[in-house]
């Protein structure tokens, strides 16, 4: 089991209102892991958290005022007995509620 918290702060370089937005964004996460097997009936389990810090940049792009496209891109740094780092791409759709 994967449990992964994140929060990061976005600003965007130009206005909500424009078709096009680049954005960068930087935060922190948390996340935990924990393990179980049972091997020849008995049963283990191991478990780990951690925090970290990771900053990113993207570009949305609106096709109509409530709905547009996302791409962009994080870096992760994890704080634990051996420090981690790793780099995700991402897409996605996007949906405004105002």
């Amino acid at each position: 089991t994967i449990l992964g918290v994140n929060a990061y702060a976005v600003w965007k370089f130009f206005p909500v209102d424009s078709r096009l937005n680049v954005y960068i964004k930087a935060g922190g996460h948390a996340s935990t892991l924990k393990v179980k097997t049972d091997i020849d009936g008995i049963g283990l389990t191991s478990s780990t958290s951690d925090v970290g810090i990771g900053a990113g940049l993207g570009i949305e792009y609106a096709l109509s005022p409530r709905f547009g496209l996302l791409l962009g891109g994080n870096i992760k740094y994890l704080f634990s007995d051996s420090t981690a780092q790793w780099f995700k791409i991402y897409t996605g759709l996007t949906y405004r509620i105002r």
